[in-house]
């Protein structure tokens, strides 16, 4: 069966509409779990406990009235009510069966969606234009891929997260989460990984490289088994920013972002970086950075973060937000920011009350490869494999991690985009011929750096300054 003919059927059932399916059509629903056939017999059967509904709840509501009477415990009503009650919640659970039922006159019988069946539905409306059109067990392969490299990445993370906890001496377990999350969605050797993070980790210790941003750099550098190349063009353009007396701010992770670029084109990123800090000294410099790297010129990327900051104060979320991030971020998205500004609205709303720096994670799923629903649904979805995998400590730990999972996903994941011919975000295909500002990086650091600087520190900041409590208080930033 096609994946758009069971879209159409699915679609049909759940509009309680006929969906004129061949026998063959259901039977390969049903054995799939999709669909359930009901025969008129069991209609009828159904349609006779049904019945019974009416005449249940207003016993239940009887005892309820005689039980509030009573000045004393009265066991044996007690027990007759939890009886009755449990009959009720059977009845209602027949009675929204038989409501779903959709005669099917090919087949001569009623047809039944399933929870797997509904399920399938949504993943068909919100991914089956991305996948392309097929039969429907290649994209149930395929969906079934894209869960498992989720879960995949976060049980890879939870073997790197003890294996390098003991570099760090001064780090916690809360410090090191994201960091080791980012270690693996870059690889599958686990030991590897760790011992790459290590090497990273020794050389910033060496070099004067403070805490915090370390731990971010070691994650972005040791991607590859040996980081010397990574290590090397760090210090190179560390360098360069100090000769120009640039990113004095956040001179570590300014220049831990350029390290994706080949040696011409992080020259032509510092000399951007100088021009937007010349247009507005006020912004700080992981803006300037983001603003720099886009695709536009830096008068181009500065008009348009002065529209998109105009409009994420008016959108902003909480008192403790940041519209100036979310606008940098917005700016150096592709597209109009006239339509990016939309999908910012969109997505606000989404996110909103999930994390505390709202406008900078709608910012991050705006600049997504996917279109707004596959993003908000692969959110979702890794939210599920983060607290399936139990990789948090503490429940407002997971928003974050899961927002990591969104760009790219890891290696079970390249290869499904590869195989499948899909973009997503953090995996951009190769240097495509044309004007320069056509050009993307191989492999985005910037996600990164937004996710450190606006959601993961100040998150790690509460956790430091309320040590007490943090298990039973929600946060609020």
């Amino acid at each position: 069966m096609e994946a758009r003919r069971a879209f159409e059927i699915l679609s049909a059932l759940v509009q309680r509409l006929e969906p004129a399916a061949a026998p063959t059509e259901v039977g390969e629903l049903g054995g799939a779990g999709l669909v359930r056939t009901v025969e008129r017999p069991t209609k009828e059967q159904m349609e006779s406990v049904a019945a019974q509904l009416r005449a249940v709840t207003q016993r239940v509501r009887e005892l309820g009235r005689r039980l509030a009477g009573q000045p004393d415990d009265n066991g044996k009503l007690r027990a007759e009510l939890r009886e009755e009650t449990g009959r009720l919640e059977e009845l209602s659970r027949t009675r929204s069966r038989l409501d779903a039922l959709v005669w099917n006159a090919p087949s001569q019988t009623f047809l039944l969606p399933t929870l797997e069946g509904r399920r399938l539905l949504a993943d068909l409306a919100t991914w089956r234009d991305r996948f392309g059109e097929g039969a429907l067990f290649d994209f149930l392969s395929r969906m079934a891929r894209l869960r498992k490299g989720l879960d995949a990445t976060v049980v890879r993370a939870g073997q790197i997260l003890p294996a390098i906890f003991e570099f760090e001496p001064n780090a916690t377990r809360s410090d090191l989460r994201a960091p080791a999350l980012i270690l693996a969605r870059q690889g599958t050797n686990t030991v590897s990984l760790a011992v790459a993070y290590e090497v990273s980790l020794r050389h910033l210790r060496v070099t004067g490289v403070s805490l915090e941003d370390r731990l971010l750099i070691a994650a972005m550098l040791s991607g590859d088994l040996e980081p010397t190349e990574e290590l090397a063009r760090f210090d190179e353009s560390r360098e360069a920013l100090r000769d120009r007396g640039l990113a004095r701010d956040a001179e570590a992770v300014v220049a831990a972002s350029l390290v994706d670029f080949p040696a011409d084109r992080r020259v032509e990123q510092i000399v951007r970086f100088d021009a937007v800090r010349r247009m507005d000294d006020s912004l700080d410099s992981v803006e300037a950075s983001v603003l720099a790297r886009s695709p536009y010129a830096p008068s181009e990327a500065y008009e348009r973060y002065r529209t998109a900051l105009e409009h994420t104060v008016r959108a902003r979320a909480g008192t403790g937000d940041r519209p100036d991030a979310a606008a940098a971020i917005l700016a150096a998205s592709t597209g109009s920011i006239e339509a990016a500004l939309e999908r910012f609205d969109r997505h606000l709303g989404q996110v909103a009350g999930m994390f505390d720096v709202s406008s900078v994670a709608a910012a991050m799923l705006t600049g997504s490869a996917l279109d707004p629903a596959q993003a908000l649904d692969i959110l979702k979805e890794s939210v599920g494999a983060v607290t399936r995998g139990n990789y948090f400590e503490m429940t407002f730990e997971i928003p974050g991690l899961a927002l990591l999972l969104v760009h790219g996903t890891g290696p079970e994941i390249t290869r499904f985009v590869v195989d499948s011919g899909m973009a997503f975000p953090g995996v951009a295909p190769a240097m495509p011929t044309g004007p320069a500002r056509a050009y993307y990086p191989i492999r985005d650091t910037s996600w990164y750096l937004w996710h450190d600087r606006w959601l993961y520190r100040p998150t790690l900041r509460y956790v430091r300054t309320h040590p007490l409590h943090v298990h039973t208080v929600p946060h609020f930033g």
